[in-house]
């Protein structure tokens, strides 16, 4: 058995919805549902009842948290999480998170949501007001956003 060689000092790029770090997170205060299925990592609005759902459009209000009680049910399929729709979403508004990026981003540039399927970006889609990249990452990776 071989001895660990390297340390980090930073966090280990998680699961898109996931935390990243142990610092002040806020969340909606309002316990919304899912009026459609929502993956986990990406950006949400208001739903038809905007006090209760939340669906996917524009102005978004925050981000799919990941949550353990909605496993991962195809486990050969990358970033399967789903909320679905009628059960309790939890809208994080504030804090770090691993999310997926569908284009390269840079560290600094603001958020983007698309109003379609809620996926984030860097140049196409509505800013999400307040969310930066706070790492650099090609299309398709794992990168940090923040909302301090």
């Amino acid at each position: 058995m071989s001895l660990q060689s390297q340390v980090f000092t930073t966090t280990a790029a998680g699961v898109p919805g996931a935390k990243a770090d142990m610092n002040v997170f806020d969340y909606h205060p309002n316990t919304l549902t899912a009026e459609v299925d929502l993956t986990v990592g990406t950006f949400v609005t208001r739903g038809t009842d905007p006090a209760a759902q939340a669906n996917y459009g524009a102005n978004p209000i925050g981000l799919v948290e990941r949550s353990m009680v909605y496993p991962n049910y195809i486990v050969t399929e990358e970033g399967s999480e789903v909320v679905p729709a009628g059960e309790t979403v939890t809208v994080a508004t504030r804090g770090a998170f691993w999310v997926k990026t569908t284009d390269a981003v840079t560290a600094g540039m603001a958020v983007q949501a698309s109003a379609v399927d809620g996926a984030v970006s860097g140049a196409a889609g509505t800013a999400v007001p307040g969310w930066t990249f706070e790492t650099a990452g090609a299309a398709g990776e794992t990168v940090l956003i923040k909302r301090s």
